[in-house]
């Protein structure tokens, strides 16, 4: 039996694609890091705790009011919120802001703003990994696990999708 110069490239060409595929790195696996059990004041001076909503989802977005990226965030999360005002979805903000409340309150009302806006304290800060720039924004699954961090602009829809794969688990 006979072995031509083509079976034997043909060989080659198997061997090196077969070795390339074992050689393959497999994609990264990421884990879900647990988000922190805060317990922080809202404007009011009420306590706000993330075990007070223990089977939703929850977007976190830490923002400074007179920053025009956070507005771009806030508004849609504002009519995020109000399309989900059933027990499927809490949304917080936390201001970075340490000005006074009124200014604030303010600003929150010129946005539309009606979920939950919180003072941040640094345990916080640090428990989500700190933050490096505003807005920041956090999708916290049901079991209390971050599963996506977006840093900047996030583009509403983009919460949406990750909101879907959430709840078809």
């Amino acid at each position: 039996m006979g072995c031509g110069v083509k079976t034997i490239w043909l060989c080659l060409l198997l061997a090196v694609t077969a070795r390339a595929e074992t050689n393959a790195v497999a994609p990264a696996v990421r884990v879900a890091e647990p988000a922190p059990r805060f317990e922080l004041s809202d404007l009011a001076g009420k306590t706000v705790k993330l075990a007070d909503c223990p089977s939703q989802a929850v977007i976190v977005c830490f923002f400074l009011s007179g920053d025009r990226p956070s507005e771009r965030v806030m508004r849609p999360l504002a009519t995020l919120q109000s399309e989900h005002a059933t027990n499927d979805l809490a949304v917080f903000g936390i201001a970075l802001d340490s000005g006074p409340a009124s200014a604030l309150q303010a600003k929150l009302t010129e946005w539309a703003v009606k979920f939950p806006v919180l003072r941040f304290n640094m345990e916080v800060v640090e428990g989500f990994g700190g933050i490096s720039a505003v807005p920041t924004t956090f999708v916290i699954d049901q079991n209390r696990n971050i599963i996506q961090r977006y840093v900047g602009f996030v583009d509403v829809q983009q919460l949406k999708t990750d909101l879907k794969v959430i709840w078809r688990r």
